[in-house]
């Protein structure tokens, strides 16, 4: 019923089909396409949604790539799937297909946002396990309540993903911190971190 609602309404008008797999994205921590633009030249993301669209090409030397339209609950991304990323991935290329995407972006003036696709795995398959949780912290005046915060959830929620923090002061200094910590990202997890660090302030790999 959906699928007819979108080819001839052009929109889903009872449901969408992404709904049921809402709690999934949220504990793969995938970006919001309607985020993408807030996020840094060259960032590695994950994205997760339903492909609505998939055009191929040929480059240069002949080898088929493609570009690939992904729409989640917010919004819709632009997908490159160069020629090497495609021989792997090209039979996952399927429109209505529900993936999970992790690339890198790429910003260009007066252009959308696009991802550079390096790896994407049906949503429905189980996920492959997340090894590394990056937390971004902006640093403005005191921040030891935060740190305390942040200490005090990572004892409640050990696992095997490690740690990376990303120290920022605007216009001061970055500091990349990678402590001997090891944690459980699910859903309750980013869910936290996001409220003591601000939204979209985690990313997993």
């Amino acid at each position: 019923i959906l699928a007819g609602e979108k080819e001839v309404l052009g929109l889903y008008m009872t449901g969408h089909p992404l709904q049921k797999h809402e709690a999934q994205m949220r504990s793969l921590g995938a970006t919001e396409t309607a985020s993408l633009p807030d996020c840094s030249p060259q960032e590695e993301v994950t994205v997760a949604g339903i492909i609505t669209a998939v055009k191929t090409a040929r480059s240069k030397k002949g080898a088929l790539w493609a570009t690939v339209s992904l729409e989640d609950l917010t919004g819709k991304a632009e997908l490159l799937v160069f020629p090497e990323a495609y021989r792997r991935l090209n039979e996952r290329l399927q429109k209505d297909a529900i993936v999970m995407v992790k690339g890198r972006l790429q910003m260009e003036e007066n252009a959308p946002v696009r991802i550079v696709v390096a790896e994407m795995t049906p949503l429905d398959a189980e996920a492959p396990p997340l090894s590394t949780v990056i937390i971004r912290v902006r640093l403005q005046g005191e921040n030891g309540g935060a740190a305390r915060q942040l200490f005090d959830l990572f004892q409640e929620k050990p696992g095997e993903a490690s740690v990376r923090l990303e120290l920022e002061r605007e216009r001061e200094f970055q500091a990349l911190l990678e402590p001997d910590l090891r944690v459980q990202p699910d859903a309750e997890f980013v869910a936290t971190v996001e409220k003591i660090c601000g939204k979209h302030s985690v990313r997993l790999l």
